[in-house]
């Protein structure tokens, strides 16, 4: 099964997830941005973030980072995704009057860091700081991650210099899996 879009306009039942049917079958999701939009103002969301479904059977997750989502809703899907094995982060492309939330790394690893990630890719890297500090969390906690893949925008404002010491300070960073290799586009 593959779970494509949700879309649910009850704040309350959203962040009261006893309300929905349990995914507990569920291995694949992608979760785009645009339809969420409706409770991302809503202080209940970031009240009852860690209440959101335990996905027991989830390998494969692709979110789309937007207007909406912070980071605390992408570390809520490690720390319930104890079987994650693949993460592809999309950040989508803001005017530049959109400040992106900044990373904070939290003192734990989630389950699946620990044991399961095995690949990670950041799409639509900008370089920011935020972005860095998370590709750097996950690979100093991952423990087997295989492939760490950074792309950078196609037609970028990033420099050539600017990219290669992006490329240079995450070369840098140490890693907790032995296997680990970082792949820069």
């Amino acid at each position: 099964m593959r779970l494509r879009d949700i879309f649910y306009d009850d704040v309350d039942a959203i962040v009261h997830y006893k309300n929905f049917k349990s995914l507990s079958k569920l291995v694949r999701a992608d979760i785009h941005s645009v339809l969420f939009d409706i409770f991302v103002e809503s202080p209940k969301f970031d009240k009852y973030l860690d209440d959101i479904l335990l996905f027991p059977n989830l390998t494969h997750v692709e979110l789309m980072f937007g207007l909406w989502m912070s980071w605390d809703f992408v570390l809520a899907m490690l720390k319930h995704s104890p079987m994650l094995q693949y993460v592809v982060l999309s950040m989508q492309i803001q005017n530049g009057f959109y400040q992106y939330p900044v990373w904070i790394s939290p003192c734990f690893a989630p389950e699946c860091l620990s044991s399961q990630l095995r690949k990670c890719s950041i799409i639509n890297y900008a370089g920011r700081e935020s972005e860095l500090h998370f590709a750097k969390y996950i690979m100093q906690n991952s423990k087997v991650l295989r492939t760490m893949t950074v792309c950078t925008l196609r037609y970028s404002e990033l420099k050539v210099e600017d990219k290669l010491e992006l490329l240079k300070e995450l070369s840098l960073c140490p890693r907790s899996s032995s296997i680990c290799e970082l792949s820069f586009t």
